[in-house]
């Protein structure tokens, strides 16, 4: 099927330069492809970057955005460093977000070409330069690899990414296994010299490759080495994939929980290095359209803007053609509900309200589009915020991919006024140059800690275009989080019982908690009474994955010790049984323990 003409997969990356951050691990792998959960990985690893293997994060799975927000807002992360994203607009369930990232505790910093929702959030803004400032290279979704030449000099103090990340490492003054600095390179060329041999061996291997080669040959198809000098146009080609277990990125996922596969039974599965294809049963959201919510909700993009408009939107042309958020609705649903063409409506869902105007289009009935794209920047002091689709959109995320889940929540409609005709998200670009506006005025320090005149915001919360009091508009938290779909749902359940139900320990007299010592004797240390609700925030919730890993280990051994009775008794019936639902337990066991791995990190440090 692969590695043939016209038999690839055609991927469509969301941003240009999604190929290359995940060859070099800034989506939270390991550089190289290379596998968390294989120490040999870890070590060599180690070895080119010149520190001990324990300096690198692999105790547990990579932890997703969704996590790390979740963390900030607990207080066990307490510094935040945003580069390049803008997730006051792009991430969902707004009010949440903004309250985390608002918060005293946590310090943010956020690094970026223009102002955007997040930077007005921030304690620190480093300006950054944009792609025609700097050099470097650029990889496509077919693995192209291209030489991006710097054009024109940054404005004002802006700074190429690179640069700043190699001033920060300079000034902490970080240090290799054998006291050498631990960046060793001093620029873009002598940075991807340095990548180079990181990814030697892996399915990206760009030893073949240098900047003169790039500026002479215009792009290259990586793996480029040795083997392959001229570059590679087609992988897996007489059937050869990257998936020895010795040799593969992730030894895979479970697609109903997201806990990560075992080698032991990934080698079981795979003992022969081939392609892996798996499938998963379709589950319903947990949201579902009720009387109350009559509709679907779904968000997505325009062809006039890129993610949040932080370049578009300064592109006159861009902005006029589609210049505010708009709601798309079936004829039939707009008949229903008396909405006609151009008419400002109000949608709504659990989290908050979105004001747009309507179009009427061959949508499916039952369902309502918002484009995500539109947040607050470009609006007047003290406006409503209104207008950003995920402020309704719900706090979940895929298991195995966890990306967020923008299409699944619920909504409602109701007219807030009539309109004029069609909606101006239709209007076409006006023929006039396009252009854009250049950085923000920066601020010095002592300007931005010059004393306020008296009855002004507090300066955190104070916000260009918002009002204080919305930044800090209490949200709700999610009824259940971390949670896994389908069989475990089971498992939030058993959370619920056991906080419902819970009591501190308490010992008769001459005798021993059971947990005096060890980790008991910490998880006292940490949170009071073993199982009450002092110390950090997340403990209750890492007692709660506790208590079902548990509860889940013993359900295993049930199933077990029914099987061997079934099988005593030559019940095949009885065995089939337990054949089926055995594995749902220790699907929910790794899970839980996937969890605790990832959690104890975070509640148990210091």
């Amino acid at each position: 099927m692969l590695g043939s003409p016209g038999c690839g997969v055609l991927q469509m990356n969301g941003q240009p330069t999604a190929q290359n951050t995940r060859e070099c691990g800034a989506d939270g792998d390991l550089p190289g492809f290379r596998n968390w959960a294989n120490d040999d990985h870890v070590a060599d690893l180690a070895r080119i970057w010149n520190v001990e293997p324990e300096r690198i994060p692999h105790h547990a799975p990579p932890t997703h955005a969704m996590q790390i927000f979740r963390f900030a807002e607990q207080g066990s992360v307490r510094l935040l460093w945003i580069s390049g994203t803008n997730p006051a607009v792009s991430m969902p369930d707004l009010a949440r977000i903004r309250s985390v990232l608002a918060q005293e505790r946590l310090f943010l910093v956020v690094q970026d070409i223009f102002p955007t929702e997040t930077t007005e959030l921030a304690d620190v803004v480093l300006p950054a330069a944009a792609w025609g400032e700097k050099t470097g290279t650029f990889t496509n979704t077919d693995r192209t690899v291209h030489l991006s030449e710097k054009a024109v000099e940054p404005p004002g103090e802006a700074r190429p990414d690179l640069e700043i990340f190699l001033d920060y490492a300079g000034r902490m003054g970080f240090t290799g296994r054998d006291g050498t600095p631990l960046v060793g390179w001093t620029g873009p060329e002598s940075a991807f010299r340095a990548w180079q041999e990181c990814s030697r061996g892996r399915p990206c291997d760009y030893t073949g490759l240098s900047y003169e080669r790039l500026r002479a040959a215009g792009g290259v198809q990586w793996p480029c080495d040795r083997d392959h000098p001229d570059g590679t146009e087609r992988l897996y080609s007489g059937g050869r994939f990257w998936a020895a277990p010795e040799y593969c990125e992730s030894f895979g996922r479970d697609l109903v929980t997201g806990a990560p596969v075992e080698e032991v039974e990934y080698r079981s599965l795979n003992p022969s290095g081939k392609a892996v294809i798996r499938s998963a049963g379709y589950l319903p959201p947990h949201e579902a359209p009720d009387e109350l919510r009559p509709f679907h909700l779904i968000t997505g993009r325009t062809v006039h803007h890129f993610h949040t408009r932080t370049k578009t939107a300064r592109a006159p042309q861009l902005r006029d053609a589609a210049p505010e958020v708009w709601v798309e609705m079936s004829a039939a649903d707009a008949e229903a509900h008396d909405m006609r063409e151009g008419d400002l409506a109000e949608v709504s869902s659990p989290r908050g309200v979105v004001h747009a105007t309507v179009r009427v289009t061959g949508i499916r009935s039952g369902v309502l589009f918002l484009p995500f794209h539109y947040g607050y920047w470009d609006l007047p002091e003290g406006a409503a915020r209104t207008r950003a689709a995920n402020e309704l959109t719900i706090t979940d995320w895929d298991p195995a991919s966890k990306q967020p889940l923008f299409k699944t929540g619920v909504a409602t409609l109701r007219l807030l006024e009539r309109g004029g005709g069609p909606s101006s998200a239709d209007r076409a670009a006006k023929p006039d140059r396009l252009g854009a506006e250049r950085r923000w005025p920066m601020r010095s320090r002592d300007e931005r800690n010059r004393p306020r005149p008296a009855g002004a915001a507090p300066r955190r919360t104070r916000s260009r275009p918002g009002s204080a009091a919305r930044l800090r508009t209490p949200h709700r938290r999610p009824r259940d989080p971390p949670r896994g779909p389908g069989p475990v749902r089971l498992v939030p359940a058993a959370c619920a019982r056991a906080r419902r139900d819970r009591r501190p320990v308490r010992c008769p007299p001459g005798h021993r908690a059971p947990l005096e010592t060890g980790l008991g004797a910490k998880l006292r240390g940490k949170g009071g009474e073993l199982v009450g609700h002092r110390g950090p925030p997340g403990m209750p919730l890492l007692h709660d994955l506790r208590h079902v890993h548990v509860q889940a280990a013993g359900v295993s051994l049930d199933w077990e010790m029914i099987a061997q009775a079934a099988r005593g008794n030559r019940d095949t019936a009885l065995l089939r049984l337990v054949e089926r639902c055995h594995p749902d337990t220790l699907r929910q066991m790794r899970w839980a323990n996937a969890h605790l791995k990832q959690l104890s990190a975070q509640v148990l440090h210091g």
